[in-house]
């Protein structure tokens, strides 16, 4: 469908260009066009450029007014939804292969064999606490939850870098911020920590 809309359009867009602009005129300048290409000049007089912008301008604003304008503008907008539809289902099936590779290398990094042990030991640990909410587990339960936390993100993001991703880490400021909301909830008092600031 796509091939047959581009067919009818280039061949109603110069039934519309012979209706409004010289055939004449456009002859003359494609001839200057020519000669100016060929020759030893790398860049196309300004003169020449002017005239060609002009019967541009001139075809664009006479194209209306041409016999089979409505067809014709018709069959480009249809052009325009099909092109835009494929694009949309290119990018889709881009998406949808890298969603599938990222999810096949993320369960690559679960499944090796020191990750499912430190995983697996933070589990017993936290069976072993009988408490069922995070926010219940004593401070170094937690902070071992975010280190491992910490470990697989960066594994992960070695994994996507070698994929062509980019994943931002934490900035220092961050990462400091971090330290100062810990040290603050393990009972550090803020005047200590302003300096560390």
């Amino acid at each position: 469908m796509l091939s047959q809309q581009k067919a009818t359009v280039a061949r109603r867009f110069p039934v519309c260009r012979r209706a409004i602009a010289s055939s004449i005129r456009l002859a003359m300048l494609w001839e200057e066009f020519a000669k100016a290409r060929n020759s030893k000049d790398q860049f196309m007089h300004p003169a020449l450029k002017d005239k060609i912008e002009k019967l541009k301008y001139e075809f664009y604003q006479g194209l209306p007014s041409a016999p089979n304008y409505a067809t014709l503008k018709y069959k480009l907008n249809m052009l325009k939804e099909i092109l835009k539809a494929k694009n949309l289902s290119k990018k889709n099936n881009i998406t949808s292969t890298l969603k599938q590779e990222i999810n096949k290398r993320f369960n690559e990094v679960m499944d090796r064999s020191d990750v499912k042990e430190k995983t697996k030991t933070l589990k017993v640990e936290i069976e072993n606490s009988g408490l069922s909410r995070v926010e219940d587990l004593d401070q170094m339960l937690k902070e071992k939850i975010v280190q491992v936390k910490e470990e697989v993100e960066l594994e992960f993001a070695d994994v996507l870098k070698s994929l062509g991703l980019h994943m931002e880490l934490p900035s220092f400021s961050d990462v400091k911020d971090n330290v100062i909301v810990r040290l603050i909830s393990n009972g550090v008092s803020k005047l200590d920590v302003k300096v560390l600031k």
